[in-house]
């Protein structure tokens, strides 16, 4: 990353966070659990990295100045992150440079927010995996309770937690386009349903809990304001203020006024970099 750094780094292109996995899937019992799966009752999941391991990571991205991103799916996972992050900055005082950002977020301990506030450490979320699923496999994997609390990102901005909304997708298919469109991530975290053109005759499922569903208000920010300052930004772009780069969309509807099922095919009709129409053209005047 030093290497990257120095070799490649310019104004556009920098190399200033490193992503870890502290623990793997849900799906394949490899996610970091508190307690053990439901239909394994045997077998708790781990971390690939022990507090201590992590913490002296901390400390060396710290010298070095990277900020730091870990992918966390279960519990445990996220309570190893902040247990370590609580003893990097116990030893660098008051100096601690690295900013943290846990990542997904399928389950997390309710007694863990305080400590991600406390922290300052950043949730990130990819939104459209919020939508409900029948027949979840995940249901029988980590039973009633956990499956009913996942995806709780507007638990963590009610605790005043900065939260951040990302794209996160995989295993592409024809659907890659849409899984990487923020307008669809911005539906979904909204409504936690799949949009009505997929579902099944009769299915309208949403995701427990219902009472996650985000406002419109809370995607932008996440993707905007709050997705700058993960990246170190927030003086250059993320809001619309004078003194900033003016890195805009102009948009062909208007997200606080339409029928929620038809955010994900929003369209940008100008979009401008530092000031500059890169692609499309902006609205005649009236």
């Amino acid at each position: 990353m030093k290497r990257y750094r120095t070799t490649y780094g310019g104004k556009r292109l920098q190399f200033n966070t490193v992503k870890l996995f502290i623990d793997g899937i849900n799906q394949n019992h490899a996610g970091g659990l508190l307690k053990p799966y439901t239909n394994d009752p045997a077998y708790v999941g781990d971390t690939l990295l022990t507090v201590d391991e992590l913490r002296d990571f901390l400390l060396e991205l710290d010298k070095e100045q990277f900020d730091l991103h870990v992918h966390t799916m279960g519990d445990l996972a996220v309570r190893r992150v902040l247990d370590a992050v609580a003893a990097a900055k116990a030893l660098a005082k008051d100096n601690f440079y690295p900013r943290v950002t846990i990542a997904h977020l399928e389950v997390i301990d309710a007694a863990d927010l305080r400590r991600i506030k406390a922290l300052g450490v950043i949730g990130n979320y990819t939104p459209w995996w919020f939508a409900a699923r029948q027949n979840d496999p995940l249901l029988d994997s980590l039973g009633d309770h956990r499956y009913e609390h996942m995806y709780a990102a507007k638990s963590l901005l009610d605790a005043d937690i900065k939260v951040t909304f990302s794209s996160d997708e995989w295993w592409g298919g024809e659907r890659l386009p849409t899984y990487l469109n923020p307008y669809f991530g911005m539906q979904i975290g909204h409504t936690r349903q799949a949009p009505k053109e997929w579902r099944e005759p009769g299915d309208e499922d949403i995701r427990p809990s219902r009472e996650e569903r985000l406002s419109i208000e809370q995607l932008l920010i996440g993707y905007t304001q709050n997705g700058a300052y993960q990246l170190r930004l927030e003086n250059q772009i993320g809001s619309i203020r004078a003194g900033k780069l003016a890195d805009l969309v102009v948009l062909d509807r208007n997200l606080f006024d339409m029928d929620s099922d038809e955010i994900w095919k929003t369209q940008p009709v100008a979009v401008l970099m530092e000031g500059e129409i890169i692609q499309g053209a902006l609205p005649a005047a009236d």
